[in-house]
């Protein structure tokens, strides 16, 4: 018998697709960044659910997971949406088994894994790639096909594949749920071969210095206790530098990289290093559990509350999707965003009633909307079977800000940002630091001002930004006075105390 847990995401949503659809709601009264985004209609949408999204360069959408139809039009299992949410009928793979991750390359191809066992009717088992066509690529070696599921991949700065599920065997090679793989798809047996976990892993994130970060169900890697997270060298090495002290007390499904180094985790935990953290946290780049971000209580739902999927903006703020009906104690159906500061729930995005059941996937354009898959019937009311999209902060609103760029000394100060839009635009304004204060003009509409301040300090160059209206403001505040201290002796006689300051302040004399 199979035990329902937060990851069983293809019996969960059979489950939830039981739910009665809900009324049509009412059209927003004015844009706002979370709603539905009525410029995108899917028609139909898909026939059962979603579980990876990828936005293309040319606008386009691919959607993977486990369907039949796509608004009516045979479709199995993945398929190639166009920017206004209509079906391109150019792109007709047909992968016989479900979709759990996709991965796009820079030379337009594509690498798809899960539990599937052709693509196009050439066989594949669980993991091919495709040509920009939808048809299969001859050139990636078919030995390589895994005996399980492969949940997760990531592509490393060399081109090099990395591979991740509930597997056991690769290319006829013995690779514990992890392995990596050349361009080719040949194994990599230049990674280390005993990389192991000893259950499975959902998500796989590469940091810039090319450690690679786990996520999962295990308990163990490589024969060392790690408990649902680890990372590990470059080579394959489980990195011993990395603490344990982020550990948590359930599965991990999401990994996400902030340009600071620290990394987000989503998953169905209650707990991180034995504090309380409701499926969503962030750890400190070595690991350990960043107490300043996800106190407020994190997800909380009656079916199983968990995170399946994050997304970092540009600004910081971050998304998060999955099965839940609150977030920090407020109402939000399955999605909401978080501040970056200390993740308390972001009121500015506002998807209405959300999603009616769970949302396993999300994607960022780079207009800043947001796609979202999964196995909901309706969005905000309106009837979006798999897939919706959703505006961002600037949902349509023909609006500038000015300057996108300032300046201040260690003194700190004061800045205002001026905003041009049409009447009916309504925006907001965020700090996504903590030195930064907003004074005035945190919402408006129409033409308007943001005035802020900048608090002073002691030590390097440091650099925050605004998000006004959607726009990223940049604010660089420069080093403060570094002060050298020295003795010495001038010709007249006097001993003199230093005090070398960059700003300039002369020597004092002393008997």
């Amino acid at each position: 018998m199979m035990t329902l847990t937060c990851h069983n995401r293809w019996l969960l949503s059979r489950l939830t697709q039981a739910i009665a659809m809900l009324g049509l709601a009412t059209a927003n009264a004015f844009a706002q960044a979370g709603a539905l985004d009525p410029t995108f209609n899917p028609g139909a949408g898909v026939s059962g659910a979603v579980y990876a999204v990828a936005v293309q360069p040319d606008g386009k959408l691919i959607i993977g997971g486990e369907f039949s139809a796509f608004n009516g039009a045979p479709r199995s299992n993945l398929a190639r949406l166009n920017s206004d949410g209509s079906l391109d009928a150019t792109f007709n793979p047909g992968v016989i088994g479900r979709v759990e991750t996709l991965l796009l390359q820079p030379d337009g191809k594509m690498v798809i894994g899960g539990s599937f066992s052709s693509v196009n009717g050439v066989p594949r088992r669980s993991l091919a790639r495709l040509n920009a066509d939808g048809s299969a690529d001859l050139t990636f070696t078919a030995e390589t096909d895994p005996n399980g599921v492969v949940y997760a991949l990531a592509r490393q700065s060399d081109g090099k594949l990395l591979v991740a599920g509930d597997f056991v065997n690769l290319a006829a090679a013995r690779r514990e749920r992890l392995a990596r793989l050349a361009a080719d798809g040949s194994l990599d047996a230049g990674f280390n071969p005993n990389a192991a976990a000893n259950s499975a892993v959902f998500a796989l994130a590469v940091q810039p210095n090319g450690r690679i970060l786990l996520g999962g169900a295990f308990t163990q890697v490589n024969g060392v206790p790690r408990s649902r997270l680890a990372r590990l060298t470059a080579d394959g090495a489980l990195d011993l530098t990395f603490s344990q002290g982020g550990e948590t007390d359930g599965v991990v499904n999401a990994l996400g990289l902030q340009p600071d180094g620290r990394i987000l985790i989503g998953g169905d935990f209650r707990f991180v290093a034995g504090v309380a953290r409701g499926g969503v946290a962030r750890l400190e780049p070595g690991g350990a559990l960043d107490t300043t971000f996800g106190a407020f209580g994190g997800v909380a739902g009656d079916l199983l509350p968990c995170v399946y999927a994050l997304v970092t903006q540009p600004d910081g703020r971050v998304l998060i999707g999955g099965e839940f009906t609150r977030v920090n104690g407020a109402a939000r159906s399955r999605i909401a965003r978080l501040n970056p500061l200390d993740g308390s729930l972001d009121t500015g995005f506002d998807p209405g009633s959300g999603a009616s059941s769970a949302v396993y996937a999300l994607a960022l354009q780079a207009d800043g909307r947001l796609v979202a898959g999964g196995a909901f019937a309706s969005f905000a009311g309106a009837p979006r079977a798999g897939v919706a999209r959703l505006l961002g902060d600037d949902p349509g609103c023909a609006s500038a800000v000015a300057p996108t760029t300032a300046s201040f000394s260690a003194l700190g100060g004061e800045g205002v940002v001026t905003v041009t839009a049409t009447g009916d635009c309504t925006w907001r304004a965020v700090s996504n630091v903590p030195w930064i204060t907003i004074l005035s003009g945190a919402t408006g509409g129409g033409n308007g001002a943001v005035t802020y301040r900048v608090a002073a300090h002691r030590g390097r160059q440091r650099s925050g930004t605004l998000t006004v209206s959607g726009r990223a403001v940049t604010i660089t505040q420069a080093i403060s006075a570094q002060e050298t201290l020295g003795l010495f002796r001038r010709a007249d006689g006097f001993f003199y105390l230093r005090n070398s300051l960059t700003s300039g302040v002369a020597d004092t004399a002393f008997f």
